[in-house]
């Protein structure tokens, strides 16, 4: 049941060929676990269904070098390959949410808005016939990065990424690399003397260390509507309410209490500073208890609460607002965007199926700043990687580009939750960025002429239920408890 396939073709001449394919297996299952597929079964018609498991990625690829038709030197950053593209410009087109595609067709079925949402997003390989990257003439100095959006659907999965299909050449020599290569036949230096990386990232292709300077103030902004705990309309029993609350501790706890400051603002028809910037997270802990639900949605009057809380002096300001709802009253698009012009950094997270994510998506400070946590059970994840992006995000191999392609081609696991123990499945109807970056350097030279290198970047997934320790399916070992 494993599905790869190479979508960046190898080079031809003076080419660093591409950055891997992107395969993936919707399902995941190899040799003997092909039970894992289905997941799930409910009746329904006296009929025995099978449950859904589905991965589905959308990228960005930049690349900065010199282009012989210069396509690719406008200002800012040189896009090459995006999905999706419908104009064919290489930047990728902005996906619409949920929401916004049942607002802009009010006849459509949940079903249809969900067939609709889906369908922005790439499977591979039935929707591609040529490679994604193809880059001819790379040269010293040169360098890119490409950045996965991955969106695992219908159940919580195990995620690997890996490399396969490795191939590597002198493919001949020039008379300059001659001279400065003694080796004609045989695998070819461009592995290494290319530098690369993988990372969680957070949508931007960007290594981020963190915000920036040496401190934070950082500002929870919950809100406690009436609507937040409409799944047993109970606070002490609400799984929706709790998990929030649990959330904002998740991304207390993962902050460094020494270089940053939290705060705890709540909102309904009004806010409340919950608690003032402390470097306690048992302060926050203690307020988060002190909250109850009920009231409308003012999503303006907690913004403006959490701005009065700077004081000023600190480097970053930082705001990570959770609604679960439509704002009632108040214009919070407004006043966020003078917040934003006044530097501060603002995160959304649009909690729960009926959050209305293209608001909260202008509200933030850009599309990698802005979460959606369609499943209830995803909400820590979800705090857990924005805690991340704001400390720094974490490296998961690095080297040569021939040492991070021997250490891919034994499978690496990823973790929904690096701030907690153990490996932590991807739940699903999140959507979470890794990226992949290369550099040859400057210092490099006529060895790596006429070299050439292709390879898989690929994507497996297999889902999580009665599967807590699976088999690698780049190595068969078994992930660790």
């Amino acid at each position: 049941m494993e599905d790869k396939t190479q979508l960046f073709e190898t080079s031809r001449r003076q080419v660093l060929a591409g950055l891997g394919a992107v395969g993936l297996a919707s399902a995941g299952a190899g040799l003997g676990t092909t039970a894992y597929f289905s997941d799930t079964e409910s009746f329904s018609g006296n009929n025995l269904q099978a449950g859904e498991f589905d991965l589905k990625v959308d990228w960005q690829h930049s690349y900065y070098g010199a282009m012989s038709d210069d396509i690719y030197a406008e200002a800012g950053r040189p896009y090459v390959s995006a999905f999706p593209d419908a104009d064919g410009d290489g930047v990728r087109d902005e996906l619409l949410s949920r929401a916004e595609i049942g607002a802009a067709d009010t006849d459509l079925t949940m079903d249809e808005i969900e067939d609709a949402y889906r369908a922005q997003f790439a499977d591979v390989p039935q929707d591609f016939e040529m490679p994604l990257i193809s880059l001819d003439d790379v040269k010293p100095g040169d360098r890119g990065c490409l950045s996965l959006s991955l969106h695992l659907f219908d159940n919580p999965g195990h995620i690997w990424v890996g490399a396969d299909n490795v191939e590597m050449s002198e493919n001949g020599q020039s008379e300059p690399e001659a001279e400065a290569d003694e080796t004609a036949v045989g695998d070819g230096e461009l592995a290494e003397l290319t530098n690369a990386r993988v990372w969680y990232d957070d949508g931007n292709c960007e290594l981020d260390s963190g915000f920036e300077g040496e401190t934070a103030e950082v500002v929870a902004v919950l809100d406690r509507s009436g609507s937040m705990d409409n799944d047993t309309n109970n606070d002490a029993t609400s799984a929706k309410w709790s998990g929030a609350k649990d959330g904002v501790q998740t991304l207390v706890d993962a902050l460094d209490p020494n270089n940053v400051d939290f705060g705890l603002v709540s909102y309904s028809g009004s806010a409340s500073v919950d608690q003032g910037l402390t470097n306690d997270p048992a302060d926050i802990d203690a307020a988060l208890g002190t909250l109850s639900t009920g009231g409308s949605t003012n999503i303006e009057s907690g913004l403006a609460a959490a701005d009065g809380m700077f004081s000023g002096t600190a480097d970053s300001e930082i705001v990570v607002l959770l609604t679960n709802g439509n704002e009632t009253t108040g214009d919070a698009t407004g006043y966020a965007a003078g917040m934003k012009s006044d530097g501060v950094t603002i995160y959304t997270i649009a909690y729960g199926s009926d959050a209305n994510a293209g608001t909260l998506s202008t509200i933030s400070s850009g599309v990698a700043y802005s979460y959606l946590s369609t499943e209830l059970n995803a909400i820590e994840s979800v705090f857990a990687a924005i805690s991340q992006s704001i400390a720094g995000e974490q490296i998961i191999v690095e080297g040569t580009l021939g040492e991070v392609l021997t250490a891919l081609s034994e499978g690496v696991h990823l973790d929904s939750n690096l701030q907690e123990e153990g490996v932590q499945c991807f739940v699903n109807s999140t959507t979470r960025y890794i990226a992949m970056d290369w550099e040859v350097p400057t210092g490099v030279g006529n060895e790596i002429q006429t070299d050439t290198l292709s390879f898989d970047l690929v994507l497996e997934a297999e889902q999580c239920r009665h599967n807590e320790n699976p088999d690698n399916p780049f190595n068969n070992s078994q992930v660790p408890a």
